[in-house]
């Protein structure tokens, strides 16, 4: 569906194209099990997470925002797509990757940004880090604004 979104309605992709593509990627992030009829809703929570991630990938992105990509899934699936996610930004490709878990964010991130109040209020090398100190970060007191007024 992305791919021919991205090509338009008037771009039709045939059939045996679409398969062709599917299988792909199926292959490529291990989606099982490898069957193209199945619907997405039963398949499991890692591989309903790694289906998403072979739509994203399908468009050739440069940017990928992925927010909690690995919430709420088995432990082996979660390390699957940590891996992925790693494959991607080493081989160039630009990755925001967002999680409450401070220990997924230094494993998987290179840098991490922590906001507050929707403003990045500092950004650390994941290896100059540790659990401890990000979690100081966060809880961290806001700096109040400096008032605009002049008296």
């Amino acid at each position: 569906m992305s791919v021919q979104s991205q090509r338009g309605i008037m771009r039709r992709i045939s059939t045996a194209r679409q398969r062709e593509l599917a299988a792909s990627w199926v292959e490529a992030l291990d989606i099982r099990p490898p069957d193209l009829d199945k619907p997405a809703g039963q398949l499991s929570g890692g591989n309903q997470q790694k289906l998403l991630l072979a739509r994203l990938l399908a468009v050739s992105p440069r940017v990928l925002v992925l927010d909690e990509p690995t919430r709420g899934i088995d432990v082996g699936a979660k390390v699957e797509i940590q891996n992925l996610v790693s494959e991607l930004a080493g081989n160039g490709l630009a990755v925001v990757f967002v999680s409450a878990e401070l220990e997924e964010v230094l494993r998987v991130g290179d840098r991490v940004a922590v906001l507050k109040d929707g403003r990045v209020i500092e950004t650390v090398r994941s290896a100059d880090v540790s659990v401890d100190q990000l979690l100081a970060l966060v809880a961290r007191p806001s700096v109040p604004e400096p008032d605009d007024e002049r008296g």
